[in-house]
């Protein structure tokens, strides 16, 4: 009877081994400035990962969120060793949601990446972190971005179709963690961030009833 219960914790050790192996994982991505951590304390609703004006993240950081991995990457323009670290993880991710800063919303270097991750079929969200809630503002930066997106994409050989599928989600995540911190339900739903959170659940709740194993 020992063997056998011990040979069934075993079995159970290596099932729950392969679960946790299995979860799915969501990497942010974009500049390092652009509200990564910031987006991840929300979603934790605890400040957890570092938030600062200088690169504070110099690994690919792994928090638990509703039964998922997210992690939290160094940025596009952190130095290239933090680049190779972030690079590694790619492939293993089921979801990148690249973060872009209302004010790098024209950087080029944001939609190349983009596009290089694309063509290696990889499944995108963008959050634009606006630093105003002004619809009319929030707006403009939206339009502005569609046609970043339209601009240079095509130009690295994405198509049309496919841009159309990438979710956009503007917030404001500096509105959102003020929210937060005294408990406003009205300046969170004026933040744009309800939204975010929303469609990232109905995407992780997804990804487990599509899990193969």
């Amino acid at each position: 009877l020992l063997g056998s219960a011990e040979s069934s914790l075993a079995i159970l050790a290596q099932l729950r081994a392969q679960v946790l192996e299995n979860r799915p994982a969501l990497l942010l991505f974009g500049n390092y400035n652009a509200g990564k951590s910031t987006l991840i304390n929300l979603l934790l609703d605890m400040d957890t990962a570092p938030v600062g004006d200088i690169p504070l993240t110099s690994s690919v950081n792994a928090y638990e969120w509703r039964g998922i991995r997210l992690l939290d990457s160094p940025g596009i323009n952190a130095p290239i060793t933090h680049q190779e670290i972030t690079q590694s993880e790619l492939d293993k991710v089921d979801l990148i949601l690249f973060v872009i800063r209302s004010g790098d919303v024209d950087e080029a270097a944001q939609f190349e990446e983009m596009a290089r991750l694309l063509a290696a079929n990889k499944q995108i969200c963008i959050v634009l972190n606006c630093d105003s809630s002004d619809p009319q503002t929030v707006q403009a930066w939206h339009a502005r971005l569609n046609a970043n997106l339209l601009h240079y994409l095509p130009a690295a050989g994405i198509s049309e179709q496919v841009i159309d599928t990438i979710p956009v989600l503007p917030a404001n995540l500096l509105t959102a963690t003020k929210a937060r911190q005294t408990n406003q339900a009205t300046l969170m739903a004026m933040s744009g961030f309800t939204l975010v959170e929303s469609r990232l659940s109905w995407w992780a709740n997804e990804q487990w009833q599509a899990a193969r194993w």
